[in-house]
C-alpha cells in the first residue's frame, strides 16, 4: 500500500506532502489545481515516465517525487530526482540508502522489485471501472498477472513440453528396443559356433589373400626384370664355343710368345752390356768370320722387332678376349636365372625338364 507522497518542484507542486489512507482516497478539487500531476508524479516514479525535463517546475533547477509504501509489515522509500545535472533514483530499503545514477529508459530493475507496482494498480482518469467493463479474457489476465499465475503457466508449459520430449524418447526407446528383441531373435537363431568357425576361416583366407598378393607382386617384378634382359640379350654365332677355344689357344700361343719374348730381351740387355764394355783385342789375333757374326746380329734384331710386333697383336687379342670372356660368363649366368624361372613352356604351358628348359634357354639365346 501507498503510505505517503513528497512532491518537491514537481510542475505546479512547489512543495506537496499527500498523507494516503489504507483504504480508498478521493482527490478533489478545482481544475488546474495539481490533481492530475499527483498521479502523473507516480507514473513518473513506477514507469519513468514522461522522459522530458518539462516535470520541473517553471525557475527551478531540480525536481523530485518521494514514494513510501508498506510491504511485508516495513516501510520501503523511493525518490526520482531530476535536474540540469541530476537524473537518479534513490531507494532507502531495510536502513540502507542506494543510488541509481545510470539506468535506461526503465526504472532498475531493483526499483521495481521494491516497488511491486504495475499499470493494473494505477486507474487514470475518466477510464472505466476496473474489471466491471473488461472482457472475460482481460479479467483472466490481471487475476493471472496478480496471482503470478502467469508464472505458474509458464512452467506447466514448459512442465508439458518436457514431458511431450520424454514421452517422445521414450517411444523412440520402446522403437529401439523392439527392434533389437527382433535382431535378438534372429541372432539366436544363428549357429554361433559355425559362425565362429567361419570367421576365422574367413580371416585364414584373408591372410592367405595378403601373401598371394604379395607373391603376385614379386612375381610380376620378375618377369618385368625378364622381360627387361630378354630384350637385353646378346645374339652370339652359332659356333660361339669354337672362337672361344680358339681364344684359348692363342692366349696359350700369347704366353709362350711372352715367355720367348722375355728371354730374347734379357739376351738383348747382355748384348746391349757387351758393346758398351767395348772390348780390344790385341793386334796380333786372327779374327775370323767377322762378318758372320754381324750378319748374325742383325738377324737377332729383326727377329727381335717381329716378336715385338706379334707381342703387340697379342696383347690386342688378349683384351679381345677378355671381353669375349666377361660376355660369356654374363651369357651363362642370364642362362641359369632363365633355368631357375621357368617351370613351364611359355609357348604351349607345359611342365618343363631340365633337359627342355637348357634346349628352350638356349634357343632362346641363339634365337
Amino acid at each position: 500500500m501507498i503510505k505517503s507522497l513528497i512532491l518537491t518542484n514537481f510542475r505546479s507542486h512547489k512543495n506537496t506532502t499527500l498523507e494516503f489512507s489504507p483504504r480508498v482516497n478521493i482527490i478533489v478539487g478545482p481544475s488546474d489545481n495539481g490533481k492530475s500531476n499527483i498521479v502523473r508524479s507516480l507514473n513518473w516514479i513506477i514507469f519513468n515516465r514522461p522522459l522530458g525535463g518539462n516535470i520541473i517546475r517553471t525557475g527551478e533547477d531540480e525536481a523530485q517525487s518521494q514514494v513510501v509504501i508498506e510491504r511485508d509489515g516495513s516501510q520501503v522509500g523511493v525518490a526520482r530526482g531530476k535536474g540540469k545535472s541530476v537524473n537518479k533514483y534513490v531507494l532507502n530499503m531495510s536502513g540502507k540508502s542506494v543510488v541509481f545514477s545510470s539506468f535506461g529508459a526503465s526504472p532498475p530493475e531493483p526499483v521495481l522489485e521494491a516497488l511491486n507496482l504495475s499499470d493494473i494498480n494505477i486507474q487514470r482518469q475518466n477510464e472505466p471501472y476496473f474489471l466491471v467493463f473488461d472482457s472475460p479474457g482481460q479479467v483472466a489476465t490481471y487475476i493471472r498477472s496478480i496471482t503470478k499465475l502467469d508464472e505458474v503457466d509458464q512452467v506447466v508449459r514448459l512442465l508439458v513440453s518436457k514431458i511431450h520430449t520424454e514421452r517422445g524418447k521414450v517411444a523412440n526407446y520402446q522403437d529401439a528396443l523392439h527392434e533389437i528383441t527382433k535382431e535378438l531373435t534372429e541372432l539366436s537363431k544363428i549357429d554361433l559356433d559355425g559362425l565362429d568357425k567361419r570367421i576365422k576361416r574367413t580371416h585364414s583366407l584373408v591372410g592367405d589373400n595378403k601373401k598371394l598378393e604379395l607373391q603376385y607382386q614379386e612375381l610380376s617384378t620378375i618377369l618385368s626384370e625378364l622381360e627387361t634382359v630378354e630384350a637385353s640379350i646378346i645374339n652370339l654365332p652359332e659356333n660361339v664355343d669354337q672362337i672361344l677355344q680358339d681364344c684359348v689357344n692363342v692366349i696359350g700361343f700369347y704366353l709362350e710368345i711372352y715367355d720367348k719374348r722375355r728371354a730374347l730381351t734379357q739376351l738383348l740387355d747382355e748384348l746391349e752390356l757387351v758393346e758398351q764394355q767395348k772390348i780390344i783385342l790385341p793386334e796380333n789375333l786372327e779374327i775370323l768370320d767377322i762378318n758372320i757374326v754381324i750378319q748374325k746380329y742383325n738377324n737377332i734384331c729383326r727377329r727381335r722387332n717381329e716378336l715385338f710386333d706379334l707381342l703387340e697383336r697379342l696383347e690386342n687379342i688378349e683384351v679381345r678376349c677378355g671381353e669375349v670372356s666377361s660376355q660369356y660368363a654374363m651369357l651363362v649366368e642370364k642362362e641359369k636365372l632363365l633355368m631357375s624361372q621357368l617351370d613351364t613352356c611359355p609357348f604351349c604351358n607345359s611342365d618343363l625338364n631340365e633337359k627342355s628348359k637348357k634346349i628352350l634357354v638356349q634357343g632362346q639365346l641363339r634365337g
